[in-house]
């Protein structure tokens, strides 16, 4: 496993542990959903902002400052499709706090290591059409 691939693991794992509630209650832990949501995000970044992995931090900073109401709601989204791509079905209360605290973990994170999540995101196939 590439330290790329472990960025994204260990936001998930950063994110995860500020949920409400340590497990779900649907049979699955946080980490394994939040992995592809993380992923997921970038790639929308990616695919529709037409940024680089080294542009994701100040694009979701500029993005954050102008409407984050906006950002807040690309990223919920996002992380509810993520979801269901896996066959689960979370609501959209759980979708808002993956998604606020995606955008802070990526918003307070070393430039670095967004940028390696990012490179790891797009070596991936998420199935991403945000």
């Amino acid at each position: 496993m590439s330290d790329d691939t472990n960025e994204i693991e260990n936001a998930a794992c950063r994110i995860a542990g500020q949920m409400p509630t340590a497990t779900t209650g649907y049979g699955f832990a946080w980490e394994t959903l939040i992995v592809p949501v993380v992923s997921q995000l970038l790639n929308c970044l990616f695919n529709n902002d037409d940024v680089t992995p080294a542009e994701v931090q100040s694009r979701v900073q500029t993005m954050q400052a102008r409407n984050p109401q906006r950002l807040r709601r690309r990223a919920t989204n996002s992380a509810l499709q993520a979801a269901r791509r896996q066959g689960h079905r979370i609501s959209r209360l759980e979708a808002e706090q993956i998604a606020q605290l995606a955008i802070d973990e990526c918003l307070l994170a070393p430039a670095k290591a967004v940028e390696s999540a990012g490179f790891a995101a797009q070596s991936l196939d998420t199935g991403d059409d945000t």
